[in-house]
């Protein structure tokens, strides 16, 4: 597992990297005075991080990388999983960066956002981090990279576009409240429902791709 996700990231490192620096900056502007009134740009970062495992499927279907792996010690269901722990780990480095560069904002008083606000958006980006890859990888494993694509680049704008329009309508001054109305139940009820979401995936993207052999 450890060689599979060390050869994903020497592979797209320098993909990663922009993406990485993208959302940044995403999380940056939101974050200051001039961002506006809602947390949404900031999400960003946890949809550019989501595509990571997508992006690495392209590059081995274009280096028809299953080839190798036939040869290689690794079973199909190690192969489909490592690209879960791959997009778990990008939701959670898009979790500490968020988090932390809100954090400083709020420490040097550029941002009026209570800490129960910032952990209430974060919970919504983990979320995104979550299903969006769950939603998508069992696609583009059972219909390839070109078709799940389509399919892919629909479902994203939907769910960007539907959680786009909350946090507008919410707004930053009000997403202290929300926190408060939500309550630390409501927030891992959220966050537990994404990670079955998430578990069953795998589940479901493991038996297609044995079902492909």
């Amino acid at each position: 597992m450890w060689g599979l996700l060390c050869k994903d990231f020497f592979s797209i490192k320098k993909t990663a990297g922009f993406l990485l620096l993208l959302g940044t900056a995403y999380i940056v502007l939101d974050a200051l005075p001039s961002g506006g009134t809602s947390s949404f740009m900031g999400l960003f970062l946890f949809f550019f991080l989501s595509m990571i495992p997508i992006t690495v499927l392209t590059m081995e279907e274009k280096s028809h990388w299953s080839e190798y792996a036939a040869m290689m010690p690794y079973s199909r269901k190690m192969l489909v999983v490592e690209k879960y722990v791959l997009a778990l780990a990008s939701a959670g480095v898009s979790l500490v960066l968020y988090v932390v560069v809100f954090s400083l904002a709020i420490a040097f008083g550029v941002n009026a956002m209570s800490m129960a606000g910032v952990w209430t958006s974060a919970c919504v980006g983990v979320c995104i981090g979550l299903v969006v890859p769950a939603l998508n990888l069992p696609l583009v494993i059972a219909f390839g990279v070109a078709k799940g694509r389509l399919i892919l680049f629909g479902s994203i704008a939907l769910v960007i576009m539907g959680l786009g329009m909350v946090l507008e309508a919410v707004g930053s001054s009000q997403i202290s409240s929300l926190a408060q109305a939500i309550g630390s139940f409501g927030l891992v009820s959220v966050l537990g429902a994404s990670a079955l979401i998430f578990v069953a995936s795998m589940g479901i993207s493991v038996l297609i791709d044995e079902r492909k052999e």
